[in-house]
């Protein structure tokens, strides 16, 4: 997915500033005119601080990040570059048509090695997420054998707790040891079931359940603990 609407051939209001408090900062442009309006129609409060909003995209500490809002003023989004180029993100908050609060995360591209930087960002956006009571983060999760290297996001999303309905036409593959999976989380509660979804799955629009003691916060917890990463950091 590439970047998504906004304010791009307007000049940025300010000068990129320096946020967050030391040893956790960001820098941060608003850019174009409708940042403001953007978190007025959002209901986010007025007090928001752009540190708060990096980490709702899942900034990490020194990564860059522009803020800017729709023209109709119900979305805001966030475009985030890593520190040293370590990855590259692009995200949207909205209301949905319930009201609630969501996230739409429409990129991720990791460029530094290491097993932990995508858990720790979604682990940093979870957590700042639930400070602003969003209901869900939703994303594409994709899958391309062809890039190099492979997009494997409809692989690597549901190990830490992104999940979906399985759409008719993947259950009618399923064996019939599987028949009984309707979701992906269905699959992944097995070994056999991970296996299977992960040679035969494909790119498939995914959400993650944001509130306490949900299994999508369960399991993202459990994964961060394994690697190392402290959730009191973040």
């Amino acid at each position: 997915m590439g970047k998504h609407g906004g304010d791009t051939t307007t000049k940025p209001r300010a000068l990129a500033e320096r946020t967050g408090s030391p040893g956790d900062q960001y820098t941060v442009t608003r850019a174009g005119r409708h940042g403001e309006p953007a978190l007025f129609g959002l209901r986010m409060g007025r007090n928001v601080t752009d540190a708060q909003l990096a980490k709702l995209g899942g900034a990490q500490p020194d990564a860059s990040v522009r803020l800017f809002g729709a023209s109709d003023h119900k979305s805001l989004f966030l475009d985030i570059h890593g520190a040293n180029n370590a990855y590259y993100a692009t995200r949207e908050v909205i209301r949905d048509a319930q009201g609630l609060l969501t996230i739409r995360n429409h990129n991720l591209e990791v460029h530094a090695s290491g097993r932990d930087l995508g858990t720790r960002i979604l682990a940093t956006q979870v957590k700042q997420a639930s400070r602003f009571n969003v209901a869900r983060l939703e994303t594409k999760a994709a899958r391309n054998d062809t890039r190099i290297p492979p997009t494997t996001g409809y692989r690597a999303w549901p190990r830490l707790g992104y999940d979906a309905t399985l759409p008719a036409s993947i259950h009618a593959q399923l064996p019939a040891g599987l028949q009984y999976a309707h979701t992906i989380q269905d699959l992944y509660r097995t070994q056999y079931g991970r296996q299977w979804w992960e040679q035969h799955g494909t790119t498939l629009d995914m959400h993650f359940d944001v509130k306490a003691g949900s299994a999508a916060r369960k399991m993202l917890s459990a994964k961060a603990a394994q690697l190392g990463i402290d959730w009191k950091t973040l």
